[in-house]
């Protein structure tokens, strides 16, 4: 059941924290590959004599591979972050209203500063609702993020763009109104984003991805739609 059709508690023209360019990211995962190296190399010397047995030691150079393929992973994807950052800022996304409610169309409008001359494939806006989940399988407990939604919104298409401009563009997005709220509890949550993908010929790609809170109320036209169904 959803709750009363007020307007008391929402903001307008609201510009959404996040899409920024961090490295905290691969950085960690080119740590925990040194880690990981570093655990396997010390086991190998443990059981490297000539007589340990040669299956435990062909483990452990799979498990040294894996240690060395988050590192590449992990350089790679820095590398990548740091050459977009020489090419554009990081995405402005504003939305009409927040938070937003089931059914609700609102609009978003998305702004991006350049740094040097450089031409797009396309700009993209998806909106994704997401499920974490908590879970005991025997005496492990376990966590799952699964992405249960996705709708894709073009703002751009290819074309040159020049230094020290902005990239602009304004779009309608709808909630669905038979979806899930935002929802937070111990063992479960639902989160909404606004994904923006900027695709550079030539360059990584730029990806941000900005936190939107969903109301577990309908909006008007959604609920007399459903009130008459």
């Amino acid at each position: 059941m959803h709750g009363p059709l007020n307007d008391e508690t929402h903001d307008e023209n609201v510009s959404l924290r996040g899409g920024s360019f961090s490295v905290g990211g691969p950085i960690a995962i080119i740590v925990f590959g040194v880690v990981w190296i570093a655990i396997s190399a010390f086991v190998y010397t443990q059981i490297s004599e000539d007589s340990a047995p040669l299956a435990p030691r062909i483990m452990i150079w799979i498990f040294m591979a894996v240690g060395v393929a988050m590192i590449v992973g992990g350089v790679i994807a820095l590398v990548g972050r740091i050459l977009v950052n020489q090419m554009i800022m990081p995405a402005s996304i504003v939305v009409s209203r927040e938070p937003v409610r089931l059914g609700e169309l609102f609009t978003v409008t998305y702004e991006q500063q350049v740094k040097k001359a450089c031409t797009i494939d396309a700009v993209t806006l998806t909106l994704i609702c997401r499920e974490w989940v908590e879970y005991t399988s025997g005496t492990d407990t376990q966590h799952a993020t699964e992405d249960v939604m996705k709708v894709e919104y073009p703002l751009l298409t290819s074309g040159e763009v020049p230094a020290s401009s902005s990239m602009k563009a304004e779009t309608q997005v709808q909630i669905p109104a038979e979806a899930m709220h935002t929802f937070s509890a111990p063992h479960n949550r639902i989160s909404w984003h606004l994904a923006l993908r900027t695709s550079l010929a030539r360059w990584p790609d730029y990806k941000g991805e900005f936190p939107l809170f969903v109301e577990a109320r309908m909006a008007p036209a959604a609920a007399a739609t459903e009130d008459q169904s």
